[in-house]
């Protein structure tokens, strides 16, 4: 650990005392619903919730809970605060000192810093449009078989587009590292792709932060993060924070609706039942529903760092999904008028299925505790 990674863990310590001790009430859920909750409150930036779902998560899957955190944090946060997402992924990065800290503690007071801060799901749109979009398959192909230092100039390149770039990065880190089924495959150097990360203009503590981690995870945002950094810095758009205006979401048990989307079993079965219930619905896979509830709702940020360049790379990132999803952008448009018309209907299918899963869950923890 070098000293600046000291430093930074030492404020966080410092942070940590001056909050004191504070009791947190789990959420009645499993970790999968627990998860979603967390990363969506956070992303609405509601503690709160946060907090509650956080303790849920970190009490049945500890290791799990700081994975999600170390992708969420480069996921919607980003270079929207990048003292955030530095502290995060520090504190991911060294276990023994958070459980010299409290580790716990550490979970609470970065999921806080998390919900207060801006964001910017960058990282992810560019992953999507890199990975996913029809216009990149030729460059894709022949990046796969570019050498290494072709890649690492592109790379540092100024001028070239930021997508292309950070597809040169990512080969040249390689999918070992970073897989993709959707890719041609290329080994890489996951060194060399850090050796270039180090020649980038961007702020020292997340380099250092970002390189870090880069063992940790299967998906190339932190890798992406630095370069991301970089490049705001140099937009010659002006950068700006909207504040979305989102909706009071409905709970059941303190369990927030948005929390049952296509990643978790109650979910899934909204989806299927909205389907079946939505005649015009039919026509489209439980995927493209999800995928369109994901954009009208679990995707949405509260306090976005944005400008027409992000604009346009958030549209396009949506646009690139949705193809990887075999929908055609009119037919996207149509699932989503359909699913306004029936979004009254989905919030009541998915409180239905959030009292009956609960039911189910608490008879499932009675269970449990007679057995001990």
């Amino acid at each position: 650990m070098n000293s600046d990674t000291q430093r930074i863990l030492l404020d966080i310590e410092r942070d940590i005392a001056a909050e004191g001790a504070a009791r947190i009430e789990p959420l009645p859920c499993d970790k999968w619903l627990a998860s979603s909750a967390w990363q969506k409150s956070v992303r609405r930036g509601q503690p709160e919730t946060a907090l509650r779902a956080a303790m849920t998560f970190w009490e049945t899957d500890r290791r799990g809970f700081w994975r999600r955190m170390l992708l969420a944090s480069v996921e919607d946060i980003g270079v929207g605060c990048i003292d955030t997402v530095t502290n995060v992924l520090a504190a991911c990065a060294h276990a023994s000192w958070r459980g010299q800290v409290n580790d716990l503690r550490v979970a609470l007071h970065l999921t806080r810093l998390m919900c207060a801060a801006n964001k910017s799901r960058l990282a992810d749109q560019v992953f999507i449009i890199a990975e996913r979009a029809p216009e990149y398959a030729g460059l894709r192909t022949r990046l796969a078989a570019a050498d290494d230092k072709t890649l690492a100039d592109y790379v540092l390149h100024e001028k070239s587009p930021l997508v292309e770039r950070a597809l040169c990065l990512w080969y040249l880190a390689g999918h070992r590292r970073f897989p993709s089924e959707r890719m041609p495959a290329r080994v890489g150097s996951v060194e060399k792709a850090v050796e270039v990360l180090q020649s980038l203009n961007a702020p020292a503590d997340l380099k250092a932060a970002c390189i870090a981690v880069l063992i940790k995870t299967q998906y190339p945002l932190a890798l992406f993060t630095p370069l991301l950094a970089h490049s705001v810095q140099h937009m010659p758009r002006p950068l700006y924070i909207w504040y979305d205006k989102l909706y009071q979401a409905e709970t059941v048990n303190a369990i927030p609706a948005y929390a049952a989307d296509t990643f978790t079993r109650v979910g899934k079965a909204a989806i299927r039942q909205l389907q079946q219930a939505a005649p015009d619905l039919k026509p489209f896979s439980t995927t493209q529903i999800g995928l369109a509830v994901f954009y009208a709702e679990g995707g949405r940020v509260d306090k976005e760092l944005t400008g027409e360049t992000l604009t346009e790379l958030k549209q396009a990132g949506e646009i690139a999904d949705i193809e990887g999803a075999s929908l055609c952008l009119p037919r996207y448009l149509g699932l989503r008028e359909c699913l306004t018309q029936h979004w009254d209907r989905f919030e009541a299918i998915r409180r239905k299925e959030l009292r009956r899963y609960l039911d189910h869950w608490r008879d499932e923890q009675a269970f449990e505790r007679r057995l001990i």
